[in-house]
C-alpha cells in the first residue's frame, strides 16, 4: 500500500532534464515538407539537414500534465490573525491573578478573619493545595479562549480574549476583597 502511494506521489519526469539545441536552419524551399522543431514556432525542413545548435538553448522541464491544479486557501493579512503571543500573555496574567487570589485567600483564612465561600474550593482552603486547585478555572478559560481564537465563527474570533480578561478581572477583584478583609477594615 505504501509503495503504491509512493509511486503515485513521486513521479519521474517523462523527458530528461536536459536542454535541446534549437535548429537554426531556415526553410529554403516552401514547397517541400516541413516539421516543427521543439522550441520554435516556424517550421523547419523535413529533410535530414544537419541541425546547427546555437549559443543558447531552451531548458525542458518535467511535464505537469498529470498533476491537478493546487488551490491554496487565501492567506489572511497578518493584522487580522489573532496573536499567539497575546494569548500567551493573557494566560500568564490570568494564572498570576489566580495565584495571587489563592495567596490572599490563605492569608485571610490563616488570620481567622474570613473563610472560603466558594463551595468547590472549600476542601482545599485549609492547605497549600489551594494553589493548584485554583488554577483549574484559568486553564479552562485559556482553553475556551484558544478555541474561540481558532473558531470558524466570525464573532468568536473577534472576542476570543474575553474569557481570559473576565477570569483575570474576577481573580483580581477577589484578591482585592481578600486584602480588604485581611486588613481588618470592613
Amino acid at each position: 500500500m505504501l509503495i503504491a502511494i509512493a509511486v503515485l506521489l513521486v513521479h519521474l519526469p517523462a523527458v530528461p532534464q536536459t536542454s535541446i539545441a534549437i535548429a537554426t536552419a531556415a526553410v529554403s524551399d516552401t514547397g517541400s515538407s516541413a516539421v516543427f522543431t521543439p522550441g520554435r514556432i516556424v517550421p523547419g525542413p523535413a529533410s535530414a539537414a544537419p541541425v546547427v545548435p546555437t549559443s543558447f538553448s531552451l531548458p525542458l522541464s518535467a511535464p505537469n500534465a498529470f498533476l491537478p491544479p493546487v488551490y491554496r486557501a487565501p492567506v489572511k493579512p497578518r493584522s487580522e490573525q489573532p496573536s499567539r503571543r497575546l494569548w500567551l500573555t493573557l494566560t500568564i496574567a490570568q494564572s498570576s491573578a489566580a495565584t495571587f487570589d489563592a495567596w490572599s485567600t490563605r492569608r485571610v483564612i490563616s488570620s481567622g478573619q474570613g473563610r472560603e465561600l466558594n463551595p468547590l474550593l472549600q476542601p482545599f482552603a485549609g492547605n497549600a493545595s489551594l494553589y493548584a486547585a485554583i488554577q483549574v478555572s484559568p486553564a479552562v478559560l485559556d482553553y475556551v479562549g484558544r478555541r474561540m481564537m481558532k473558531s470558524r465563527q466570525g464573532w468568536a474570533r473577534h472576542v476570543w480574549w474575553l474569557p481570559q480578561v473576565l477570569g483575570t478581572t474576577a481573580a483580581l477583584a477577589s484578591s482585592a476583597q481578600n486584602l480588604h478583609v485581611a486588613s481588618g477594615a470592613q
